[in-house]
């Protein structure tokens, strides 16, 4: 969706309350045993909550601004809701800057921002660079894979595991580069 058209409420019932459900539907009733999160680069390792008032039903929507100000809190608190099921073994979280889709999906700000990174991520420290969508995917399953399968790769010493840039690139590996040279030869706009 688009926090930004949305309250303070609202995106916090979604991004935490809906999340911290799930997990707790997944670990404690289905008794699974690991899971993986989605959440962002430089989320809060100790938010604080919102409180009350700042969760009003009524208050006005974010906008752009007021969902960048809360973004890393909100990261931190859904981290911080999952990581709470005690009954995962394992949880692996997924840390992206930004996401590169093949289309436009949040207006202006989008499509600027979409065009400028190619020229942005080179100067950028790695842990910012952005995530083309299916090199994070297949990351995700060669993870999830390396989990289940046990193997060392995949850092099982630790119960939650945070993963960034540099993971995806080693996840996903020969596969992604194989997706890329395939698209160059077909003419395909990368």
């Amino acid at each position: 969706g688009h926090p930004y058209s949305y309250n303070l409420h609202y995106w916090h019932s979604v991004e935490v309350e809906m999340i911290a459900s799930m997990a707790r539907l997944c670990g404690d009733s289905m008794k699974s045993r690991h899971t993986l999160l989605l959440s962002a680069v430089d989320a809060e390792l100790n938010p604080e909550s919102f409180d009350a008032k700042s969760l009003d039903k009524e208050a006005p929507k974010l906008g752009w601004w007021g969902m960048l100000q809360h973004y890393s809190r909100m990261m931190g608190l859904k981290q911080r809701a999952v990581a709470s099921v005690d009954s995962f073994q394992f949880i692996r979280i997924f840390q992206p800057s930004n996401i590169v889709t093949e289309s436009t999906r949040y207006g202006w700000f989008d499509w600027i921002l979409l065009r400028l990174l190619p020229y942005l991520d080179p100067i950028m420290p790695e842990q910012y660079h952005s995530v083309p969508v299916q090199m994070l995917g297949m990351a995700m399953t060669r993870d999830a894979e390396e989990v289940l399968q046990g193997d060392t790769h995949a850092t099982l010493k630790e119960r939650v595991t945070y993963l960034g840039y540099e993971d995806y690139i080693r996840l996903s590996g020969d596969q992604y580069q194989k997706l890329q040279n395939e698209k160059k030869t077909s003419g395909e706009e990368l």
